[in-house]
């Protein structure tokens, strides 16, 4: 399982990094919350909808950490983005 999770982290990178929308929207689950250090919240509609803003140069996961909870993971990461 953790293969799988690592698998999805590296396609959620290269759909976020090529600001691939419908990519994105197929690896997020409906009710996909992202909170950032300030502790701001974007759902799944507007964290897709910022890639119409702006572009990565890179992202860099500097953090990972994988937690499985029977058939449920939770993923804790760091990233640097540029």
């Amino acid at each position: 399982m953790a293969d799988e999770i690592l698998d999805l982290r590296q396609a959620f990178d290269e759909a976020e990094l090529c600001g691939d929308a419908d990519r994105l929207n197929e690896l997020f689950a409906d009710d996909f919350l992202s909170i950032g250090k300030q502790d701001y919240q974007l759902s799944k509609r507007e964290w897709i909808d910022r890639h119409r803003d702006f572009r990565n140069l890179s992202v860099e996961t500097t953090e990972l950490d994988v937690r499985h909870y029977g058939t449920s993971a939770l993923l804790r990461q760091s990233l640097s983005r540029l």
